[in-house]
């Protein structure tokens, strides 16, 4: 049974990519939704379809794009294209080949032919049957010395020699061409290892949730593409009408952490599908559906009306907390009850860092971080807008005032470090790193280099030397 053929980009920015098209079909576009996914601006969100076509087939279906889809330069109409090995498809600034098995190598030539075509001074070695050899075979023994042994004595060592030479020459023609070949294998390596490494990179991925009855629906989608940019929606309607739109680019700790959980054996293992009762009878629905394109493979998973699987189990819920840390929304798996005792917690607990702001210096960014805290949860909720507005001024009048203190405390450090009074210069740029104790924060790095050198100064002249 023939092979179906498959999908390489040539040209563009996922040249030397490769596609096999499932039954299920690929698409192809700009929005991180679809298969392939392009971020060329000549392409329409969903531009263009590859689907089976009978047993062996493939074929091409424009999905009315703005900039129209080509195949071997002619541009496609409304209807399926029967592609064939070899036609070039044309979207934007990519183009796609069919491609089939490859070809078998070419077939090298039988040493006998080789024979026969060398040239015609070479010397019958008496190994064959050839017939440059019966003519000396049909001499009168006395013309060889007329021993009659001598012939075979020659044989021998004509054999002989003709070994020794064979030995040099081979060992002489891989001398001469292992560097060479050392040399063309290493590029083809390289150029393997980094079309594999490509091969493995995550290049969409579509994850929804749907939890849906008679009297409410609640749904958690979140996009990745190929941009790196996570997309995270989330709606729970109508009864806490509650609803979020967030998106921000994913870590490189993300980025390696996805490329584990899609290497695991718990996703590889996964079947297509796992359904029970259908929505209409249960008049209900209760879905995942998760699907990657990574490389050149495309899987997906849909488990609705049944219990889920302990793999997609596993594989759903490192997903959406990698997702839900990534945004810092996760506060949108509680309830609408308890995301606003927490609000009302955190808003609390910064009050009183508030008050407590001269009693310790990282009082005020203590403060600042719960304020934040209880926005975010009340954002989740997205109702009470009065009561965002609140807690929004309060971390602007607390950032303000860190602000601030920072300036004061660091012109002070500045000046002592000017007049070369160490101690104290030491002192007020650790009152920084205090105020400040993220140690990510610019303040906070710059304060405690400063302080590193500070320090350096004060020890050098405790042992006598000069400090500039």
């Amino acid at each position: 049974m023939a092979r179906r053929p498959e999908l390489m980009v040539v040209s563009g920015e996922l040249s030397g990519s490769r596609f096999s098209v499932p039954k299920t079909g690929l698409r192809l576009g700009r929005s991180s939704s679809n298969d392939i996914c392009i971020a060329d601006e000549e392409l329409s969100r969903n531009h263009c379809m590859f689907e089976c076509d009978g047993e062996d087939g493939l074929c091409v279906v424009d999905l009315a794009s703005a900039n129209g889809t080509f195949v071997n330069g002619s541009q496609l109409g409304s209807e399926a294209h029967k592609l064939r090995v070899g036609d070039i498809i044309e979207v934007g600034a990519t183009k796609v080949r069919v491609v089939g098995d490859a070809e078998p190598p070419a077939a090298v030539p039988p040493a006998a032919a080789v024979i026969k075509e060398a040239p015609a001074g070479v010397v019958d070695l008496g190994l064959g049957t050839s017939d440059a050899a019966q003519p000396q075979a049909a001499q009168p023994a006395a013309a060889s010395g007329g021993a009659p042994g001598a012939a075979l004595r020659r044989r021998v060592v004509n054999v002989i020699w003709v070994c020794v030479a064979a030995l040099l020459v081979v060992s002489t023609v891989l001398l001469l061409t292992t560097p060479t070949e050392r040399r063309a294998v290493e590029p083809r390596t390289a150029a393997a290892d980094e079309t594999a490494s490509r091969q493995k990179a995550l290049h969409s991925l579509a994850y929804e949730k749907v939890d849906a009855d008679s009297s409410h629906v609640f749904r958690y989608c979140a996009e990745i593409g190929q941009d790196g940019v996570l997309h995270v929606v989330f709606d729970d309607l109508p009864g806490e009408n509650r609803r979020m739109d967030r998106e921000g680019r994913l870590s490189s700790w993300a980025k390696d952490e996805l490329g584990r959980i899609f290497d695991s054996p718990e996703w590889l293992e996964l079947e297509d599908a796992y359904s029970g009762p259908s929505a209409s009878s249960e008049n209900a629905l209760r879905c995942w559906r998760l699907r990657i394109v990574r490389g050149g493979s495309v899987k997906e998973v849909r488990v609705e009306n049944t219990l889920e699987p302990k793999g997609f189990q596993m594989v759903r819920e490192r997903l959406e907390t990698l997702v839900n840390n990534e945004l810092g929304v996760q506060s949108i798996q509680r309830s609408r009850d308890e995301l606003i005792k927490s609000s009302e917690h955190s808003e609390a607990l910064g009050d009183e860092k508030w008050e407590e702001r001269d009693v310790e210096y990282g009082n005020l960014c203590e403060c600042i971080s719960f304020y934040k805290s209880a926005k975010n949860d009340l954002s989740t909720i997205g109702s009470n807008t009065e009561r965002l507005g609140i807690l929004q001024r309060k971390i602007e009048k607390a950032e303000a005032e860190l602000k601030k203190r920072y300036e004061e405390v660091r012109f002070e450090a500045e000046r002592a470090k000017q007049i070369g009074d160490w101690e104290r210069a030491r002192s007020e740029f650790r009152k920084i790193c205090d105020m400040i104790p993220d140690k990510g924060d610019p303040r906070h790095m710059e304060a405690n280099a400063i302080m590193v050198d500070v320090e350096s100064r004060i020890e050098a002249v405790k042992k006598g030397g000069k400090s500039k």
